[in-house]
């Protein structure tokens, strides 16, 4: 079975000794870029998975302190978020990237794709029907890539929001330091 399904029924109703091979190639092109948006949206909800876990820690660590067991939020505590602050945010830098590959990889593939309506335009009604089917590909192409966008954006709000609220710890283990000297 071919790896191309879409190229291949097209080709059979256009069937006139047009070369398909770029046809075949953005199409696992564009395969290969709805995989590494896969991988990249899982990373990032991994990461948010972290970041609601080390909110939720800071949370207790709060009320604690506010009910009059400052003793609980320790030094060991405080590094290990600050840690797990790093790994998220390793974990939120390497998923812009993985959103950055696969965009400028989207963005390869629209410009391949009207190119290449640039040349099906060029022959009868058959092939005009082929670059429709090619303009709502690249219609939906952008839609996603937009939606990527706005993920990736959102996912730069959550890490500063983190950045924040891990500053706030550091004032507040700074205040408990003085009340303990």
């Amino acid at each position: 079975m071919s790896d191309t399904p879409e190229t291949d029924a097209v080709a059979e109703k256009i069937n006139f000794g047009v070369d398909i091979d770029f046809a075949r190639k953005l199409e696992r092109e564009r395969d290969e870029a709805r995989e590494a948006f896969v991988i990249a949206t899982d990373q990032m909800v991994v990461a948010q998975g972290k970041v609601r876990e080390a909110n939720k820690e800071r949370d207790e660590a709060l009320i604690d302190r506010t009910n009059g067991d400052i003793a609980t939020m320790t030094i060991n505590h405080y590094e290990r978020i600050l840690r797990e602050r790093d790994e998220v945010k390793e974990k939120y830098r390497w998923a812009v990237i993985h959103w950055q590959i696969g965009s400028a990889k989207m963005e390869r593939e629209r410009d391949e794709a009207r190119e290449a309506l640039k040349h099906i335009e060029e022959y009868g009604t058959e092939e005009i029907n082929a670059a429709v089917d090619l303009r709502q590909k690249l219609a939906s192409a952008l839609v996603e890539r937009e939606e990527w966008k706005n993920k990736a954006y959102s996912h730069a709000t959550d890490y500063t929001l983190m950045e924040a609220k891990c500053f706030r710890l550091e004032q507040q283990l700074k205040e408990y330091d003085k009340l303990k000297s």
